[in-house]
């Protein structure tokens, strides 16, 4: 949930915010088409983190959706301070 909310605020301080009423999910998919080369990552965060909320998984699985959230989360960001990263 904290990396989750990290991203979410992270994501607002670039122009990607939420709107008002919608889910984490939702909001990732939303962005994903204006958000360039860290669409698919977005997309692939969406699809973990409702697995990871809605789907009964055991505490392995749950273990590697986590990890997997987490790696698609900092690629997200990678790929998107290098798109808003200035030319030299």
């Amino acid at each position: 949930r904290a990396l989750l909310l990290a991203l979410q605020a992270w994501l607002t301080r670039r122009g990607l915010g939420p709107e008002p009423g919608e889910s984490p999910a939702a909001h990732l998919r939303r962005i994903a088409p204006r958000a360039g080369p860290a669409g698919p990552a977005l997309e692939e965060s969406a699809r973990h983190l409702e697995r990871l909320v809605y789907a009964p998984v055991g505490s392995a699985e749950r273990r590697e959706r986590q990890r997997r959230l987490a790696r698609r989360v900092a690629e997200v960001r990678r790929r998107l301070e290098r798109r808003s990263a200035p030319a030299p």
